[in-house]
């Protein structure tokens, strides 16, 4: 390089630079469009957006009740017992944050899947107590169930379900509340 090829030095080295991936980004197009087009009944070897691929991988960003609801079991509930029809219309009073939190609360997830590439049940399950209103419902993330009480009335169930899902956020009792304690104490 000298001063006088300077200029054709700086536009190779930028072309150098922007293509110096262009094997390693086409390997992973490859690979991720070998997995859309196998995991999809969207053939996505057509041009895709960002917003698709993003939804596809991470799922829907709003939770669309409709589609949750069609993917209900409510075993040994009726579909349209009192308890049920309650929990649909907490749901729906829901914002769509809290929404959000109750997917957490029940799959580990804060998203739907993309429901045209992965089948997915949620339950809903009766948790079995005598005084029901006393006990606030529990969930499995492994298997997107709900353990829902018998609720006697329809602000008993929201404010319960409320509650769990702000503040009942690890993972099937992953969380140690006393995790760290002993460290903060010898901070002080």
């Amino acid at each position: 390089m000298t001063f006088d090829n300077l200029p054709e030095y700086i536009k190779l080295y930028k072309k150098f630079l922007l293509s110096e991936y262009d094997s390693q980004i086409s390997f992973i197009r490859s690979g991720l469009f070998d997995l859309l087009n196998k995991n999809s009944k969207k053939n996505f070897s057509s041009l895709i957006t960002y917003q698709d691929l993003e939804e596809f991988i991470t799922g829907m960003p709003t939770l669309d009740l409709s589609l949750l609801r069609e993917n209900t079991i409510t075993d040994p509930y009726d579909p349209n017992s009192k308890v049920i029809l309650n929990f649909w219309k907490a749901l729906e009073s829901f914002s769509e944050e809290e929404r959000s939190l109750y997917l957490k609360f029940v799959s580990g997830r804060t998203r739907l899947p993309d429901s045209r590439s992965i089948n997915f049940t949620h339950k809903i399950q009766r948790l079995n107590k005598r005084n029901p209103d006393d006990y606030m419902p529990t969930s499995t993330t492994c298997y997107f169930t709900l353990n829902l009480p018998n609720y006697s009335t329809y602000e008993i169930l929201r404010d319960k379900l409320r509650y769990v899902i702000h503040n009942c956020n690890s993972i099937d009792a992953d969380f140690v509340p006393d995790e760290g304690a002993d460290q903060f104490d010898e901070q002080i």
